[in-house]
């Protein structure tokens, strides 16, 4: 069980990242005066069709409190600006969701539900992440971007947080965009404590049946995930 709440708050942390990932970008930048300014710059018009995301991950947590990292594969649906689903299949079936501010985490063989109000943290992502050019961000994160040669076709950014109420929650950021498409290729969050959740996507695909209209991810029912 402490494992499983442990797990519930950086699900929570990852939601909140995932929203601001998705939906941040949207302000003005400045002309470009390095590769993240850059790469900043060129993701504005992309950023600007988005309005539903899914994909395919692969979760690894790492935790003192884990005797060996825990992987977990999925799926995964974005409809901005605040709606997520998240389908775990492997190890277990468990479902994941926000809508509304609110968290939901359903793992139904073993009859275990469990939400929680983040409508506080989603405020404190807008207030850091969303919306935000280049120079607002660097503020609140020391930021470095390169192009990783270990992650082939990647450029990798890392950002460090400067004030301690953005430390309380993650203590580094790591994002991994896709050369050819500058789409988010892998995403790790260092949190307090020494845990670490690495994200990894394949198979994304942008607005899918959004012509449609207001699609939302479907809400899992209590008795168990799809």
């Amino acid at each position: 069980m402490l494992v499983m709440r442990l797990q519930l708050a950086q699900l929570a942390r990852l939601f909140v990242l995932l929203l601001a990932l998705a939906g941040a970008g949207t302000a003005a930048a400045p002309a470009p005066a390095d590769l993240f300014d850059d790469l900043f710059a060129r993701s504005q018009p992309i950023d600007a069709t988005v309005k539903t995301i899914q994909a395919s991950f692969t979760e690894t947590t790492e935790s003192p409190l884990l005797r060996k990292p825990l992987v977990a594969e999925g799926t995964l649906h974005v409809v901005r600006p605040h709606d997520v689903e998240m389908v775990y299949t492997k190890p277990e079936k468990k479902t994941v969701t926000i809508k509304g501010g609110q968290l939901t985490l359903i793992a139904p063989d073993r009859s275990f539900k469990q939400e929680r109000d983040i409508s506080q943290a989603l405020a404190r992502i807008d207030k850091y992440f969303v919306d935000k050019s280049p120079k607002e961000l660097r503020k609140h994160f020391t930021i470095a971007a390169s192009e990783d040669k270990e992650r082939a076709g990647t450029y990798r950014i890392e950002m460090t947080p400067k004030r301690k109420q953005i430390e309380q929650g993650l203590t580094r950021l790591e994002l991994w965009l896709r050369k050819d498409t500058l789409m988010l290729d892998a995403m790790r969050m260092h949190f307090p404590g020494e845990a670490i959740k690495m994200m990894e996507f394949r198979d994304v695909v942008l607005n899918k049946g959004a012509a449609a209209g207001s699609a939302t991810p479907s809400t899992p029912r209590s008795g168990g995930a799809r």
